[in-house]
């Protein structure tokens, strides 16, 4: 017998496998708007050529990504941090692209729950 929280999280899995789709789609969505400012900040490097604190003579790309990942959470551990105002700006648009989509996101997921909940109750309950 199956005790009633293990039940719950059980009842879970279907509607997790529902929005598998849904959740890659967001994922590879955030990873592309990182990459993107991590290309961006490495021009911003090679033009104004200190528009960072705390970085490496000769960063690499990772250098970059790394920044945009850290930003785009808004984790901000403030290793490396902007100092031009181009590099301030961009960091700036980072942080409400990354929270726009995650709203954007929550906001979808939240409009198709109830159906998409409907419909794996009605492929579990035969």
């Amino acid at each position: 017998m199956v005790n009633p929280p293990l039940r719950a999280i059980l009842r879970l899995v279907p509607y997790t496998k529902a929005l598998g789709s849904y959740l890659l789609r967001f994922a590879a969505g955030y990873v592309v708007i990182a990459i993107v400012f991590s290309g961006w900040y490495m021009a911003t490097w090679i033009y104004d050529r200190d528009p960072f604190a705390n970085i490496r003579t000769e960063p690499s790309f990772l250098d970059f990504l790394y920044f945009s990942v850290v930003t785009i959470t808004t984790l901000g551990y403030g290793d490396i941090h902007p100092l031009s105002t181009r590099a301030r700006i961009l960091a700036c648009l980072e942080v409400v692209l990354g929270v726009g989509w995650l709203t954007i996101v929550f906001g979808v997921i939240a409009a198709i729950a109830p159906r998409l909940l409907a419909r794996v109750e009605r492929d579990t309950n035969p």
